[in-house]
């Protein structure tokens, strides 16, 4: 699929699998390349039982070890997918306070998304469920993104344990991230941030898309 909006091809850009890919991290690899379009997901400390983070792992290590014979790109997408598919299922079924559903404290997230928007990267579409958030947006930096939604977790962290009068972790260590391959793909991640919350009440999640892609 073409570019379905006519957004800046200056902005979104996808992964060139002729260039270098910085890899790291063995519970959640992260791939590396500066200024690309990607896909984010983070999740409140509480969102999943260590049983189910275990199962997660344990799951991930077979699949690869599996796959260890196959093309790179083939085992990355599957990896993807299939922890994506799990990961949501669980995360939907509300474990923890679950407090991102109260909108004094999602309103914390929400500016600090858009603080940064322009400055580090190019929002194109959120969604902030009741215990994690999915976030579709293009780097402006040559930053990994891991280093860049850090910021964004750091400083809400600060503000809600001072606002809710905590002493307690409130993001996950890390993020899930994937750089998109093509405008399909942008696309696909559009809709399923869109789509995400439906089932919630309104007044339970946060939704911004792009004001090009509605």
């Amino acid at each position: 699929m073409t570019n379905p909006n006519n957004i800046s091809y200056d902005v979104v850009q996808f992964l060139e699998k002729r260039k270098h890919v910085e890899i790291w991290g063995r519970k959640l690899p992260h791939w590396f390349q500066e200024n690309k379009t990607m896909f984010v997901t983070f999740r409140l400390a509480d969102s999943l039982p260590k049983n189910k983070v275990e199962e997660f792992l344990a799951d991930r290590a077979n699949m690869l070890k599996e796959e260890k014979g196959t093309a790179g790109n083939n085992a990355r997408k599957t990896y993807d997918i299939m922890m994506m598919r799990k990961m949501e299922y669980w995360l939907n079924n509300g474990y923890g306070n679950c407090m991102l559903q109260r909108e004094d404290v999602r309103s914390v997230l929400v500016e600090a998304l858009h603080y940064y928007n322009n400055k580090e990267y190019l929002l194109h579409a959120f969604v902030v469920m009741p215990n994690h958030v999915h976030i579709l947006l293009s780097s402006l930096t040559n930053k990994p993104i891991n280093n860049i939604i850090g910021k964004v977790k750091g400083f809400t962290a600060y503000q809600l344990r001072k606002s809710l009068r905590i002493d307690e972790d409130i993001w996950q260590k890390g993020i899930f991230d994937r750089i998109l391959r093509n405008w399909d793909e942008f696309e696909k991640y559009v809709d399923y941030i869109a789509n995400n919350p439906k089932s919630l009440p309104e007044d339970s999640y946060s939704l911004y898309i792009q004001e090009s892609l509605r």
